[in-house]
């Protein structure tokens, strides 16, 4: 007979006396099934040296499956707890025998761009349990969150770090803390740090620009009122006339269309000036048909898989109509201004977390050699729809 072995692996997610199996493996038993025939004339003593296994029964025999379960005897696994001593601060569920390593590039830089950290955990144990390793200390940089990117027998983590001025010298250690269950013990991996060269961005430090408030008139009182008309009891002697001229539908109708016509015309002069003067007023009303030719744009891109194209498209959407919208020049568009002059406009805190991550998201697909998958491209186009349409609702 011949044995076959299943070798997989299993990761106890509690601990305790546990109980695995039973195995179950159905198949199908195969029996060959002997059929009695007719003698013939050819069944004789001359094939007397065939009989009871002879090759017609042979050719002949038939064969039937009979469905069979394969059984095995349950196992009882002792899963012991993780111990609490020696268990380091940053320790995060790893559980394994693992190597790291980590990488930084580029190391000359300008304030403000971007550096890729490749951190590749490898080794032998459960990746599911494996997360990030941990930076020493954020301080002075703009630190965006980490990609991770899984084989069968490594896991590589790409963090995106943006150096906020030319003091910074070197981007702390790293460290990757797990549990090897074949020592009991816990153990700290690090590396780093990373020297690195900032030097001071073109044009001086990013100012943001602030809108000054707008002044508010109070509009005057206004007191209306009329004189006391006493109630006639009676109408009167009443005779029939002739209509009057304004008594005719034809004069109100030819006055109220030259009145139509007569606003119609003041206001779309009035407009057009407003709009040759007053850029506020113009780059407001222009947001909305901009915003809107962007997002048919990007759906494009989305449509197409071009992920690059798609993520600068939405990027500068986003700009152009914030800077349009709260009359800023497009260079002095950040974040953190936005959030700062919409949450003054209490604009609601979850259209705010939309705009950060699509912002966040942006910056990653720009800066970082990633490539995000089409649910999240979805995801971010989506939410860019939803935070001008709220925006437009609110009167921004």
């Amino acid at each position: 007979y011949d044995v076959i072995e299943f070798t997989t692996n299993i990761f106890a997610v509690r601990a305790g006396e546990l109980s695995l199996g039973p195995a179950q493996l159905d198949c199908n038993l195969v029996v060959r099934k002997r059929q009695r025939r007719r003698r013939t004339p050819f069944d004789d003593n001359f094939f007397g040296g065939f009989s009871g296994n002879d090759i017609f029964n042979d050719f002949f025999g038939r064969y039937k499956a009979y469905p069979f379960q394969v059984t095995s005897p349950p196992l009882t696994v002792n899963v012991q707890p993780l111990p609490h001593e020696g268990k380091p601060a940053n320790f995060k569920g790893a559980i394994g025998d693992f190597r790291f390593k980590a990488e930084a590039s580029p190391k000359e830089v300008k304030a403000g761009d971007p550096i890729t950290v490749s951190m590749t955990v490898s080794g032998a144990g459960n990746f599911d349990t494996v997360s990030s390793p941990v930076l020493d200390s954020k301080e002075g940089f703009k630190v965006y969150e980490p990609q991770a990117k899984q084989g069968q027998v490594s896991k590589v983590f790409e963090q995106v770090l943006i150096p906020q001025s030319a003091k910074v010298k070197e981007i702390p250690k790293i460290t990757f803390s797990f549990f090897n269950p074949q020592t009991g013990k816990y153990r700290s991996l690090t590396q780093g740090p990373f020297s690195i060269s900032v030097a001071k961005p073109e044009g001086g430090e990013l100012k943001i620009v602030e809108i000054p408030q707008a002044v508010t008139k109070t509009a005057k009182e206004e007191l209306l009122g009329r004189d006391i008309v006493y109630i006639k009891e009676s109408p009167g002697k009443l005779k029939r006339t002739g209509k009057y001229l304004y008594q005719r539908v034809g004069f109100w109708l030819y006055h109220l269309i030259a009145l139509i016509i007569f606003i119609t015309l003041v206001t779309f002069y009035k407009h057009q000036e407003k709009l040759k003067t007053d850029e506020r007023y113009a780059r407001r009303l222009q947001a909305p048909a901009k915003a809107r030719k962007g997002i048919r744009e990007a759906q494009g891109f989305l449509a197409k898989e071009k992920s690059g194209e798609f993520f600068d498209c939405v990027h500068k959407t986003l700009i152009g109509y914030m800077a349009d919208k709260l009359h800023l020049p497009a260079g002095g568009i950040t974040i953190e201004a936005v959030k700062e002059i919409l949450g003054a406009k209490n604009i609601d805190g979850e259209i705010l977390d939309k705009l950060t991550n699509i912002f966040s998201a942006c910056d990653m697909a720009r800066y970082a050699p990633l490539e995000l998958d089409r649910h999240k491209r979805e995801t971010i186009f989506n939410d860019m729809r939803k935070v001008i349409d709220s925006l437009e609702r609110k009167k921004v």
